[in-house]
């Protein structure tokens, strides 16, 4: 395996402490953004109209944007490009229940590009009703993971492990929030979907110090269990850092090529990425030891 670092000693567990206050001033954070900001909701979530256009001539983005603007309707636009089409489509979502919004969006067209030829392809309204359905969905669908990455963990190694990497799972999870909720970027299905995403990529960098702790407990038997943790951390970090640069490579890709449709997804597996990193190292680990103190403890004072 290719190592970044020669036998290091860098002194993670020693700053655990600057690391968890750091966290937990991010998680009470993303609390309170949640309660009394919110998060910029796309039609998925809130309910709109879907509008999907197709043009003789050729059209822009920002032209589009701007001709919806001056007709003071507030619309997210994408490009659908398909194989045999010389231009093209275009995807038009409007949030809100506002009635004949698809007779405003053609008249506001047709007097901006009198020439352009449109034609709407496929019109689909999404109610209130589901998209509040849908955030029940994405509630449940991570706290269901959460529940079964417990399972899991528990049974591969035990229960003092699970919690840390649920914990740093979960962590990843409020940074996120945090992010989106402080610059109100756009939250939709794709976004949740990177979310779900970061849940997996947290527990298996988590996952991999786990097992080189365990590994290394065995091994350094009668050391302070804080420093066989530290050790085993500096021993995956060539792997990590590999990791991680290599997973910031394809995301970096996909917010420079992915469009508007992805940027949004970009933009949280970046921020995911980056803290699952550091989740692994500065709390599912000091987790660990907090808890093997607190029963080495106890088992002291009951003999």
């Amino acid at each position: 395996m290719i190592e970044i670092f020669h036998n290091p000693r860098f002194d993670f567990i020693g700053k655990r402490k600057i690391a968890v206050t750091f966290s937990l001033f991010f998680f009470f954070g993303s609390i309170l953004l949640t309660i009394f900001r919110g998060y910029n909701y796309n039609i998925d979530f809130t309910g709109g109209t879907e509008l999907q256009y197709r043009f003789k001539t050729a059209m822009t983005e920002g032209g589009l944007r701007e001709a919806l603007d001056k007709a003071g309707i507030s619309a997210e636009v994408t490009t659908l490009r398909g194989k045999n089409l010389s231009q093209p489509d275009w995807l038009l979502k409007i949030q809100g229940g506002e009635t004949d919004v698809k007779g405003k969006v053609r008249d506001a067209i047709r007097a901006a590009f009198p020439a352009a030829g449109d034609s709407v392809l496929a019109t689909t309204t999404i109610g209130a009703r589901v998209g509040k359905e849908l955030k029940r969905g994405a509630t449940w669908a991570t706290i269901w993971s959460a529940i079964l990455l417990l399972i899991y963990v528990s049974v591969r190694f035990e229960l003092m492990y699970a919690v840390g990497a649920v914990v740093a799972t979960f962590h990843d999870v409020f940074f996120v929030l945090f992010f989106f909720s402080l610059f109100q970027i756009e939250f939709s299905l794709t976004v949740l979907a990177a979310i779900l995403t970061l849940v997996g990529y947290s527990i298996n960098d988590t996952i991999v110090v786990y097992d080189r702790i365990r590994e290394q407990v065995k091994k350094q038997r009668g050391l302070p269990y804080a420093q066989v943790v530290n050790d085993a951390i500096n021993q995956t970090l060539s792997r990590t850092i590999l990791t991680v640069c290599t997973v910031l490579f394809a995301v970096i890709i996909l917010l420079i090529f992915g469009g508007e449709t992805l940027k949004t997804m970009g933009i949280a597996l970046l921020i995911g990425v980056i803290t699952g990193t550091y989740s692994s190292i500065f709390i599912a680990a000091p987790i660990l030891i907090e808890w093997h103190d607190r029963r080495a403890a106890h088992a002291a004072l009951s003999k």
